[in-house]
């Protein structure tokens, strides 16, 4: 940024926040009579307060539990025991890849959530994380919350016989951007400084379990929601972020809401998974079935969302101090699809992210007939 111009912000504004210069912007906190004066400023173009995403949160409440025997995608005799997170690896096809070594190992995968409850727990403690960061606090002291502790341990989590992440031989950043369960308007920018940080760090992948401005997750007043029109891939912060990231080199894959159905040619995302290049990841039980509560698109400029599917219904995940359980949400699918593009990365170098979200597209299980509720269909390995 302008160094003039950021002087002649806060010769105004009370307090400076951060900066977060993809956006050409810095954040402030301001009173109303210090707003009017900023606005006077000829290098300040525009102003905006900054509005919140959040955890999706149905996965605490989900009931469906897809018990149907699972099929079996995969031919291959694992070498790892995978427990009950064999269902979640076989519908992906990432046996076949683990078995010859290709695991994420080489990949620097970034997981953005609400903080991160017990990172000492047997699946998660040996996992080489690299950074991690709280953008809420500006500390390396992450916030604790067991939805970053579900997440984190579908794509990286790791115990013979318990649970296999789909690409446990990455390496982790961890960030929190999330504040919960406030919906004051905060974290908006937080996700974005998070993709630069991440950036900065040389990151692969970034698997992002948060939506904003989807149905769900409604704003405090008095700041305004967006609606289903505002999902056209330009509109929020947090998606004109992911779009730059994906510019960048990074494969973003976000989950596509919990939000279920919409009107024809309407659709239940949340930025950013209104993406140009973002891989949006929706929800299927343990037979493939799409589960009810999964986000649908198009997003309002046309584009088929979400693009593909993975296992968001008792998904297998790290559980409290020890334990292991079934969460459900597109927050567990999304984080199982991010282990798959960290293969296909492992595997295939010099792919670009649009080249890694065509790859997954096309190789999807109804990659001939793609559609608002399936996308492509789901992921395979």
């Amino acid at each position: 940024l302008e160094p003039a111009y950021v002087a002649g912000v806060m010769s105004i504004a009370t307090k400076f926040r951060h900066e977060v210069k993809w956006l050409n912007a810095m954040s402030v906190t301001v009173t109303k009579n210090e707003l009017d004066q900023l606005r006077a400023l000829s290098h300040v173009k525009e102003i905006e307060l900054v509005v919140r995403f959040k955890p999706q949160k149905l996965w605490q409440q989900e009931t469906i539990l897809d018990q149907a025997p699972p099929p079996t995608r995969s031919t291959v005799t694992p070498l790892l025991n995978y427990g009950s997170s064999l269902n979640q690896n076989e519908q992906l096809n990432t046996i076949a890849l683990h078995n010859q070594g290709i695991n994420g190992t080489g990949v620097m995968i970034a997981v953005f959530d609400a903080g991160f409850s017990n990172l000492s727990h047997p699946a998660l403690v040996t996992r080489p994380i690299a950074a991690r960061y709280d953008f809420q606090t500006n500390s390396t002291t992450l916030t604790s919350h067991s939805h970053g502790q579900n997440t984190f341990s579908c794509v990286g989590g790791f115990s013979d016989g318990n649970l296999i992440g789909t690409a446990y031989g990455a390496t982790f950043a961890l960030a929190r951007t999330e504040v919960d369960p406030t919906e004051t308007p905060v974290e908006e920018d937080n996700w974005a400084r998070a993709v630069i940080w991440a950036d900065s760090l040389g990151v692969d992948v970034i698997t992002s379990s948060l939506s904003y401005g989807a149905p769900s997750a409604p704003y405090d007043p008095p700041w305004p929601s967006y609606s289903w029109q505002d999902m056209n891939g330009v509109n929020t912060v947090v998606t004109r972020a992911g779009n730059r990231a994906t510019e960048l080199g990074i494969v973003v894959v976000n989950s596509a809401g919990n939000d279920g159905d919409a009107p024809v040619g309407q659709n239940t995302l949340g930025g950013p998974a209104d993406g140009f290049d973002v891989i949006t990841v929706g929800a299927v039980g343990s037979t493939g079935t799409r589960v009810s509560f999964s986000s649908v698109g198009p997003t309002s400029d046309g584009r088929t969302k979400p693009d593909v599917m993975a296992k968001g219904s008792f998904t297998w995940a790290a559980t409290g101090t020890s334990g292991y359980g079934g969460v459900s949400g597109t927050s567990f699918s999304c984080p199982l699809t991010a282990g798959v593009a960290a293969l296909v990365l492992q595997a295939n170098s010099g792919l670009t992210p649009k080249q890694v979200a065509e790859a997954l597209r096309q190789t999807a299980s109804r990659a001939s007939t793609p559609d608002r509720y399936y996308g492509w269909g789901i992921a395979n390995a």
